[in-house]
């Protein structure tokens, strides 16, 4: 998975009494409906339409997009502007570009000067240097609530050999409860919290999630003597219903490894084959 940071797709937008193109923008960037935020702000001047713009940009992976509304408009030199363009380049890897961005003068605004600090520690890590994308990571005063951010440190702590950090990362993003499903699927799975697997298939959609967080449940199961049937079940109902989901290879092969270790030969066999056969 490609992880972008939320921080540098969420443009913080002031609040102000909106004309009736900005309230509904503000909707549209709320659902998700990014081209009905460019319609409704390509002709309302101010600040704050450029930003909601360029934040539909960033969402979407538009980056070409964002410098080129960056290179169109004028008088836009603030720091919020300034955080966009350095953000654009570093995305299609132009990182010295953008670490000059960065370095021509500090981020006054607190929330664009650790915004500011998660850029260079992406940066850091596109160039290789996961203990230094770490070490900016952590002066960028990293919030009990955001999960998105503590998720990048956790995988920055786990390519730097810290999987006791890593997982104290993981057990954060579970207890919040505004965390995103798929990151808590993904943490859930990392640390066997088996409870909180459970919790997110029966919340998960759409179809192709479900599958992949039932596989993920399935796999978690095998490892409990307790559970392992309960998992096999899941794992070949799954793959039974969808054999091309996602991870159903990698889980019928941990099927074939458990009844191999069991020394349940026959059936261990038959899993092999029916993997390879996914």
């Amino acid at each position: 998975m490609t992880f972008i940071p939320a921080i540098i797709c969420s443009a913080a937008v002031a609040a102000s009494p909106a004309a009736d193109s900005l309230y509904a923008a503000r909707q549209a960037l709320r659902d998700g409906l990014w081209d009905v935020v460019r319609i409704q702000t390509e002709n309302v001047p101010g600040d704050e339409a450029r930003l909601m713009a360029l934040e539909s940009y960033a969402r979407e992976g538009r980056w070409d997009d964002v410098l080129g509304s960056l290179d169109s408009w004028k008088n836009c030199n603030g720091e919020a502007f300034r955080y966009y363009r350095a953000a654009a380049l570093a995305e299609k890897r132009g990182f010295k570009a953008a670490l000059e961005i960065l370095d021509k003068s500090a981020f006054n605004d607190p929330l664009y000067k650790k915004l500011a600090e998660r850029l260079r520690a992406m940066i850091a890590a596109g160039e290789g240097d996961f203990a230094a994308a770490l070490k900016h990571m952590e002066s960028s005063s990293v919030g009990d609530d955001e999960w998105q951010a503590q998720m990048y440190m956790a995988e920055l702590k786990v390519t730097t050999g810290d999987g006791a950090g890593a997982k104290a990362l993981w057990h954060k993003v579970l207890a919040n409860t505004n965390a995103d499903l798929r990151a808590q699927s993904v943490a859930a799975s990392n640390v066997g919290d088996i409870p909180s697997l459970k919790r997110v298939y029966s919340l998960a959609s759409p179809a192709s999630f479900k599958r992949k967080v039932g596989l993920e449940l399935g796999v978690a199961l095998l490892k409990d003597v307790q559970t392992m049937d309960e998992g096999v079940k899941l794992i070949r109902d799954t793959v039974k219903d969808s054999p091309d989901a996602e991870g159903a290879c990698e889980a019928y092969l941990a099927v074939a490894d458990l009844f191999l270790s069991s020394s349940r030969w026959r059936e261990a066999g038959e899993a092999y084959g029916e993997a390879l056969e996914i």
